[in-house]
């Protein structure tokens, strides 16, 4: 019996050729490992496309699940975006789904997001290699990350997100006045 070339070399099958798996499976060879991957369409073709070409680096707290009744009345009654569900779905997701409840008490919380901006703060350095190798610098900006409001109440709630983000994390922010903001993004249309 005669075995594929991949059958013969590969220890490690890493399913799916969007960014994650990528670099998953360019970290696995790094250490040596013989790795597969697979998709079922072309590279880069099954993402998700959620982070919309961002390398995140800023710290963020991840999503906890709500713990406010009126917060989890309007998710489970469907008057949130948040969330979406199906009672037919239900029975098989109660055990993760109070995992993530128990997860997102505000001390387990806390310590998931100090963890996980530590993550996020080493992507850029963590990606550099894969430009490089990818010879796709040009393809990158290192400007930081933008975040637009319409209001001034809803610029004030980010600001102060933002202030507590930082002296939590060690954030960096800088607010940006409408001149500013323009100065920065000629391209950006103002407001009539």
């Amino acid at each position: 019996m005669t075995r594929s070339p991949t059958q013969q070399t590969a220890d490690v099958l890493v399913l799916g050729a969007g960014m994650v798996g990528v670099a998953t499976a360019l970290a696995l060879q790094a250490r040596g490992r013989r790795v597969l991957l697979l998709e079922r369409r072309g590279p880069g073709e099954e993402t998700s496309y959620g982070n919309a070409g961002i390398i995140q680096t800023e710290c963020r707290e991840p999503y906890a699940f709500p713990r406010r009744i009126g917060h989890l009345l309007r998710a489970v009654s469907g008057r949130s975006n948040e969330l979406h569900w199906q009672a037919a779905g239900l029975g098989g997701s109660l055990g993760p789904l109070w995992g993530y409840f128990r997860a997102s008490q505000p001390q387990r919380h806390q310590a998931a997001s100090a963890t996980y901006c530590r993550l996020t703060a080493r992507a850029a350095e963590d990606h550099r290699p894969l430009i490089e190798a990818a010879g796709a610098e040009a393809l990158i900006r290192r400007e930081g990350f933008r975040e637009l409001y319409r209001t001034a109440p809803a610029m004030e709630r980010a600001a102060r997100e933002a202030e507590r983000l930082s002296a939590r994390y060690g954030l960096v922010v800088s607010l940006l006045s409408g001149s500013e903001l323009a100065a920065a993004e000629p391209g950006l249309r103002r407001p009539a």
